[in-house]
């Protein structure tokens, strides 16, 4: 369910007496916990309102988590020695059918959840345990996205699917070939998205920002040489 977006926002001077430009960061959109091995959990990304001014830059973080274990069962008729571990991706669903170009672009960035090897040996009818594991995964910024995928007018947001996909390994395949079988324990996993835009606000003569924009910028309005004064919301200097 899409739910209001709460956003801060903070007004710069990009050159002393020259335009100014501004950023404004979404809170932390989380999902989770939900199972991995199928498109996960959703998060609602937060777009640019386009009315605010021309978008110059935008900047995704991508985070999560999961949890888990797995038996390792030898159904063989011999004993099976091998090196086991789980390894994967997670990132915004790469199988997802979402329509938005924000989920589109943001599918080119995965991130590997490869976890350790071990060694088992285990006899006839023997159960091995891996786990239990935490692994963390994600990327503090994803830039260079393209500005128009992630604004509309009026803004909006776009709803982003979450996968955490994890499969077995091992050598010499002895789980692939079957005589060794691979079962999952209690997965589930979490993620976040943030995303920051950088932008320049509209503008009248004087450099005052359009009624239209102050919603956007009375949170977090940096000390760039203004102040808010008065009921009529006037800019003037500090």
């Amino acid at each position: 369910m899409i739910r209001l977006v709460t956003v801060a926002a903070s007004l710069f001077c990009l050159t002393a007496g020259g335009a100014c430009g501004a950023t404004f960061t979404s809170p932390v959109e989380s999902t989770g916990p939900f199972g991995t091995d199928a498109p996960g959990g959703v998060v609602n990304l937060p777009l640019f309102d386009s009315h605010l001014g021309t978008l110059t830059g935008v900047s995704v973080s991508e985070t999560g988590a999961f949890t888990g274990g797995a038996n390792l069962i030898n159904n063989g008729h011999m004993p099976d020695s091998f090196t086991f571990h789980i390894g994967g991706q997670a990132g915004v669903d790469i199988l997802s059918s979402d329509p938005s170009a924000a989920a589109a672009d943001l599918k080119a960035y995965t991130f590997d959840t490869s976890m350790p090897s071990q060694f088992y040996s285990l006899p006839k009818s023997g159960v091995g345990a891996y786990g239990a594991y935490l692994v963390l995964w994600g990327s503090t910024a994803i830039t260079g996205l393209p500005v128009a995928d992630f604004q509309a007018p009026g803004g909006g947001s776009v709803q982003i699917s979450i996968d955490e996909t994890s499969f077995p390994a091992d050598s010499p395949m002895v789980i692939e070939n079957n005589d060794v079988f691979y079962s999952e324990q209690n997965l589930q996993a979490t993620a976040n998205l943030q995303v920051t835009y950088t932008y320049t606000p509209v503008s009248t003569r004087g450099g005052v920002p359009e009624p239209a924009t102050w919603a956007m910028m009375l949170l977090g309005l940096s000390g760039a040489g203004v102040v808010m004064r008065g009921a009529r919301g006037k800019a003037v200097p500090a």
